[in-house]
């Protein structure tokens, strides 16, 4: 009777979203998320050919709630499905069509995107391959592969940066270790935005009525297009002049008052810097607040993930931002969880 009793308890504990049906669901409301993902980059690929990579930053992108809703959720549903584990070929194929999706935007000229997708499904990989007994995730195989691409990475990342902005002269001019040395030379944009952030923290408009640590999520209840459409609030996902005094993110106001108003409205600027966020919002307190939070939830997110249930779906999602959270802001990980920010991360200067 004792073996019996175990057999049941097991059964027991399985994890419900690990059920076969559950996860045809969601890879299935995936699929439909990405095909609709994929048809707004094509249009903004499309539309943006023989124009300046910033204007990425300013384009506004297709005005249909439908597939507006849809894009937005891919992500959701993508860690929905992982968070159900499933096998390590179906595992494969989501992710590629994750990272395709960025492609567009990439080849454009903008890599945050594909960048932070990337280093997603590579930590996704990583936590599976510590979890999981019975399924090798990461072998030699593996291995090599990373080894191998991480020149070509930085290369391919580094030649970007010139290549996009039609300066091919400068990249020919270069060797491979030239790139790799400006590539790693030019991260200190993050570096930049703090002290920027700094020096100009007391000329942002209407500093004092804005709480910038929350300012995604802010600027998402005020113009989403649910609330575009139901109350016609303002839209400040199309950059203006008035954007800066309007928006609760940080880095319109960084990127207005660093870069000018003309160099701003055409795509120019900094994202957020999450240290200068909690620093502006509540001085050295607010530093600490802000990185003790993102530690517990690094820290809580491989053992929430491994439980399979909502809560593990919320943690891959914050995951899936969290390491980028330095170049953008704190509330813009927070932010997915409420649907979708309402204004792309401002990643021109990367």
């Amino acid at each position: 009777e004792k073996p019996l009793l175990k057999k049941e308890s097991r059964k027991q504990k399985e994890p419900r979203l690990r059920d076969p049906l559950i996860r045809k669901i969601f890879f299935i409301a995936f699929c439909i998320c990405f095909l609709a993902a994929m048809f707004i980059e094509l249009d903004m690929f499309i539309h943006m050919q023989d124009k300046p990579y910033e204007q990425i930053y300013v384009y506004q992108k297709i005005d249909n709630l439908f597939i507006t809703l849809l894009e937005g959720l891919m992500l959701p549903f993508l860690c929905a499905y992982l968070a159900t584990f499933p096998k390590k070929k179906m595992t494969i194929l989501a992710l590629c069509l994750y990272l395709l999706t960025k492609l567009p935007s990439f080849l454009l000229g903008a890599r945050m995107g594909l960048m932070s997708a990337a280093l997603f499904a590579f930590l996704y990989f990583c936590l599976r391959h510590f979890c999981s007994r019975t399924e090798k995730w990461i072998g030699l195989l593996e291995r090599i592969l990373i080894v191998c691409m991480i020149p070509v990475l930085l290369i391919g990342l580094g030649a970007m940066s010139y290549l996009r902005q039609s300066d091919y002269s400068s990249v020919e001019k270069m060797s491979a270790t030239d790139i790799v040395e400006d590539f790693l030379y030019k991260q200190g944009v993050s570096y930049s935005a703090l002290t920027y952030s700094y020096q100009y923290m007391d000329q942002f408009p209407n500093k004092d009525s804005k709480i910038y640590s929350v300012g995604v999520v802010t600027d998402y209840l005020h113009c989403n297009v649910i609330a575009q459409k139901l109350f016609h609030t303002d839209d400040y996902s199309v950059r203006t002049a008035e954007t800066p005094e309007k928006s609760h993110i940080m880095g319109n106001s960084l990127s207005y008052l660093t870069f000018g108003e003309e160099r701003y409205l055409n795509g120019e600027g900094y994202d957020s810097c999450y240290i200068a966020e909690g620093y502006i919002d509540f001085g050295y307190a607010g530093v600490i607040i802000v990185n003790l939070i993102i530690g517990m939830v690094l820290l809580l997110a491989p053992l929430a993930i491994r439980q399979s249930n909502l809560l593990s779906v919320c943690f891959l999602v914050m995951f899936s931002m969290m390491y980028i959270v330095p170049r953008t802001s704190f509330s813009h990980t927070f932010a997915l969880l409420t649907y979708k920010p309402c204004i792309q991360p401002q990643m021109s200067a990367f």
